[in-house]
């Protein structure tokens, strides 16, 4: 299961990339519900999964190419994180429902819900 949230975690960063003009500089903190994710970015590395290996490598070179400053990622326990419980939940959930789920749920933010398709561009260099 942490392998899945530590893809997350770097699908959230390709769509960072491409949602915000430059990341240049730019340190970006993520909260994640996910401890096992949080000490792999914190640590730049995961020893006991070669996967999980794999996608911190992918993110440290997103990093890197984009020149963004340091990254950080804070544990926050899904109770107090409830945008990432779901998100994990309701992933059995089509692309339609899910968005009309969190647009319903979180009614404040529902106007930043949208689909998002990473161009296949971001993981072919």
């Amino acid at each position: 299961m942490a392998d899945l949230e530590a893809a997350a975690f770097l699908l959230g960063w390709l769509v960072l990339e491409h949602i915000t003009p430059t990341l240049q500089g730019i340190s970006v903190e993520c909260f994640c519900d996910n401890s096992p994710t949080v000490a792999w970015i914190k640590h730049k590395s995961a020893a006991k999964s070669k996967i999980a290996g794999f996608l911190v490598r992918a993110f440290c070179i997103r990093l890197f190419a984009t020149g963004a400053g340091p990254a950080a990622a804070r544990f926050v326990p899904g109770i107090f994180n409830e945008l990432a419980d779901d998100a994990s939940r309701l992933h059995h959930l089509s692309d339609n429902c899910f968005l009309s789920t969190f647009s319903e749920k979180f009614q404040s933010q529902a106007t930043s819900w949208r689909q998002f398709k990473v161009p296949t561009s971001s993981w072919q260099h």
